[in-house]
């Protein structure tokens, strides 16, 4: 009996802590079942919240169009409060999202208000000086008859003619390069500008043509006409050429110089070298009557030249008696032009030239104080 009494007390002594056991194991999957319930129920707002509300914010940014920033702040602050409202998620992750979505809103506000107009617009009217609505001219005024016509006209904007540079033709650079060869006084680089029929018609083409452009020498020129087209076989071109004269003095001197075309290639007739009239500013005449109206003038007594004290003077360093003007004068003989020894006007008197006799023929200046 005492044993039997043992051995069934046994079980009834645990027997509270094992069913407390037992009820403590079947509660626990209870719990999981729901949290996993709460999961499945809320998957689409997870979507929405996880993925949608994320591109809503991107596009919000990066697109100037204040609308979509407007339904994403509404549609995310929904979407929050529903989250409260429902108790979705667990309540650490709700936290986050609200504060997550709360500060994109924010955000996306704030670009809102920085790109609308109205403060630029703002901006522009407060510029308005109040004085200005007192003036008498104002929009306060009445409108006359013409303002109301010209403010119901379009404007209508003349377009501007597009400018166009005017190419230089071929006889034009040929004169160029021949001017070049002036301004510089080689003779012998210009005559190679010469039309071939002068040329062939000159004895001595080199001393010619320094007759008639070695005594003034042209420091700067405008080409005022071309007449003619690149199909002509001669052309003439009208400039207008400022010139140091052999006294010192300077002019400006206009020149009709004939082009001639010879294989295709320009020349520059040398007998169209001579001056057509002197350029003075007061000269207002169009340039085609200056010639005509200097013919027509009645020449007024100018003072006697001063010689210039730098005037280069020539002479033949094989014993010659005379100091001459042109290197290639036609008193000497052709084997000794054209002249090598040159000296300037102020060492007339110098020991060297003091023996030399001026020459009459081309014209060569007269000693100081003769």
């Amino acid at each position: 009996m005492s044993n039997r009494n043992h051995y069934s007390s046994t079980p009834l002594i645990h027997m509270d802590k094992t069913k407390a056991g037992r009820a403590v194991e079947e509660d626990a999957p209870v719990v999981l079942e729901e949290e996993e319930e709460r999961v499945r129920r809320y998957g689409f707002l997870q979507f929405i919240v996880i993925l949608l509300l994320p591109l809503g914010f991107i596009a919000s940014l990066a697109l100037p169009i204040n609308l979509i920033g407007w339904l994403f702040i509404g549609f995310s602050l929904f979407c929050v409060l529903l989250m409260w409202l429902l108790r979705a998620f667990t309540q650490g992750a709700r936290a986050k999202l609200t504060l997550v979505y709360v500060a994109a809103a924010v955000v996306v506000l704030v670009k809102i208000i920085v790109s609308s107009p109205s403060a630029v617009t703002q901006r522009t009217v407060s510029r308005v000086d109040p004085n200005s609505i007192f003036s008498s001219n104002t929009a306060l005024d009445t409108p006359s008859l013409s303002d109301i016509e010209n403010a119901a006209a379009p404007l209508e904007s003349t377009p501007l003619p597009e400018q166009t540079e005017v190419p230089i033709s071929a006889a034009q650079l040929r004169l160029e390069e021949f001017m070049r060869y002036w301004a510089l006084q080689d003779t012998k680089s210009m005559v190679t500008l010469c039309a071939p029929s002068w040329i062939d018609k000159e004895e001595n083409p080199e001393a010619t043509l320094w007759r008639a452009t070695g005594f003034m020498t042209p420091s700067s020129y405008v080409v005022e006409k071309v007449y003619g087209s690149n199909t002509d076989s001669s052309r003439a071109i009208m400039i207008v050429a400022t010139v140091n004269n052999s006294d010192g003095s300077t002019t400006r001197k206009r020149y009709q110089i004939v082009m001639m075309r010879s294989n295709d290639t320009w020349y520059v007739d040398p007998a169209s070298l001579n001056s057509i009239g002197t350029v003075t500013d007061e000269d207002d005449e169009p340039f085609e009557q200056v010639s005509s109206i200097i013919t027509n003038a009645t020449p007024s007594p100018t003072p006697a030249p001063t010689v210039n004290p730098a005037l280069v003077l020539y002479y033949n360093t094989s014993g010659g008696k005379y100091y001459h003007l042109d290197p290639y004068c036609s008193s000497i003989s052709s084997e000794y032009t054209p002249l090598t020894g040159t000296f300037t006007y102020s060492q007339l008197d110098d020991a060297d030239y003091r023996k030399l006799t001026r020459c009459p023929r081309c014209g060569a200046p007269a000693r100081p104080g003769t």
